[in-house]
């Protein structure tokens, strides 16, 4: 598995938020579900520990629950099944200014 993050994430959240961000956005081009106009991946703690076998599944869960308290993720329970307590993930705008690449279009600031 590559381990690129977000170094904006990462500064402010710590690495393995960053790492969780940049999952759930690259799982959102393959694996989302579209409701409420936003894309939804399904997502936990345990799932990132597989992905990531260096971060334990409380790391991970913790790494989620900072990128919803700080506004970068809101989080839905959209299951089907009663029992399953898994939530779905969604990038705020917010988030999305974060994670998404920045323009290479965009004029360079020069300091004066």
């Amino acid at each position: 598995m590559n381990c690129n993050y977000n170094s904006k994430i990462a500064v402010k959240l710590g690495v393995n938020s960053a790492l969780a961000a940049d999952y759930l956005y690259t799982a959102m081009k393959t694996e989302s579900i579209r409701r409420e106009k936003k894309d939804w991946v399904k997502c936990s703690g345990v799932k990132l520990s597989a992905v990531y076998p260096h971060m334990k599944r409380r790391a991970a869960s913790g790494a989620l629950k900072r990128l919803v308290e700080n506004g970068v993720l809101i989080r839905q329970a959209i299951n089907k099944r009663v029992f399953d307590s898994t939530f779905f993930y969604s990038f705020t705008e917010y988030g999305k200014t974060l994670i998404e690449p920045e323009r290479t279009d965009a004029p360079e600031q020069t300091v004066a």
